[in-house]
């Protein structure tokens, strides 16, 4: 088995790959994992190098939903099953054979259902992810859950690749311009803790800002618990490794 993901700086794919390996090796299997570190021309050299050392099965996180057609082809072609987890692969149909996500649109939307009841009127910073298609999904159902709704206002989105180091950055650069905003959604937890982070930074107070992720990260869970962070929609990675196992 060989598994690559956009990256291994985000716990949710740590456990995900950890049940991998448990369900793998249990079975006498060897599992080799590879880190692109968001690189998709690093992804697909190293799905070329597990292509050469001989796996069955490739489990794939793209970095790029669109930029692994040519590769991901060539692996479905050498006869090795090729899974796709926690993101869609851009017209794979012909050589994915099965692909384990969440409803990310669905999670988008309950994020947004959430905000409703508990806000008003919003001022709301999207945190993106452009080439992760799980990502452009539940920002599209939270696009769509606040549409027709003018008390619901988006003033700006920033594309942080899904990364606290990016994200928190993009936010104090917001709050230094003076862009007035009152909810962050972010894609995922990490990008959600880094807002976070930006706000304490900056000696804003909790209640000022409602801040909103996606994984269900024991991180994310921490903050909600303290306060800092008021909602997540949990994903569950164990479940979605052994769905692709």
């Amino acid at each position: 088995f060989g598994a690559t993901y956009m990256t291994m700086n985000n716990p949710f794919y740590e456990v995900i790959d950890e049940e991998l390996h448990n369900q793998v090796e249990a079975n006498g299997d060897v599992m080799i994992t590879m880190d692109p570190q968001l690189s998709v021309e690093r992804q697909i050299e190293q799905i070329k190098t597990m292509m050469a050392e001989g796996i069955d099965v490739l489990i794939v996180n793209p970095v790029d939903s669109r930029g692994l057609i040519d590769v991901l082809r060539e692996a479905s072609q050498k006869g090795i099953v090729v899974i796709a987890i926690d993101t869609n692969v851009y017209d794979g149909e012909d050589f994915v054979d099965y692909t384990v996500v969440s409803d990310n649109y669905q999670a988008g939307q309950l994020c947004a259902r959430y905000m409703m009841q508990h806000r008003e009127s919003a001022d709301i910073v999207l945190l993106s992810h452009a080439a992760a298609y799980s990502a452009v999904e539940r920002l599209q159902g939270f696009r769509d859950a606040i549409a027709g709704k003018p008390d619901y206002r988006i003033v700006s989105e920033l594309d942080c690749e899904g990364q606290l180091e990016k994200s928190m950055p993009l936010v104090e650069g917001l709050l230094e311009q003076g862009t007035a905003f009152d909810v962050v959604m972010a894609l995922n937890d990490p990008s959600a803790l880094g807002a976070v982070a930006a706000l304490q930074d900056q000696k804003i107070d909790e209640d000022a800002v409602m801040v909103l992720g996606v994984d269900g990260a024991p991180e994310a869970k921490v903050l909600i618990k303290e306060g800092y962070m008021d909602a997540t929609v949990a994903q569950y990675p164990k479940e979605m490794a052994r769905k692709a196992i």
